[in-house]
């Protein structure tokens, strides 16, 4: 979804961070993952569609802002878009992070 929302506001040079190494080795491999399958076809036919620069593998611990996004995302039933301002179920992890 947040590949198809860029897209839709045109936005460029676009890069891919996720701690699903599994998926990143798919798209660049172009390798089939069964579960995933439509999903990474999805995937991969909008990083044809935009300018990417990439996907590159994160570990979790290292980007805890995007696995609280992540899991907010999992288990919401409707899409949620935040300009210019910080969800507040990541405030504290953005807090840690700018100190670190």
């Amino acid at each position: 979804e947040g590949l198809r929302f860029a897209k839709e506001i045109e936005c460029v040079d676009i890069e891919v961070e996720t701690d699903a190494i599994n998926v990143v080795s798919a798209v660049e491999d172009n390798r089939e993952l069964s579960l995933e399958g439509p999903i990474l076809e999805d995937v991969k036919q909008l990083f044809a569609q935009v300018r990417s620069t990439g996907i590159h593998h994160i570990r979790r611990s290292a980007n805890l802002v995007a696995h609280l996004l992540a899991r907010f995302g999992f288990n919401s039933n409707c899409i949620n878009v935040w300009v210019n301002e910080i969800p507040s179920v990541v405030s504290n992890a953005v807090a840690i992070d700018i100190i670190d």
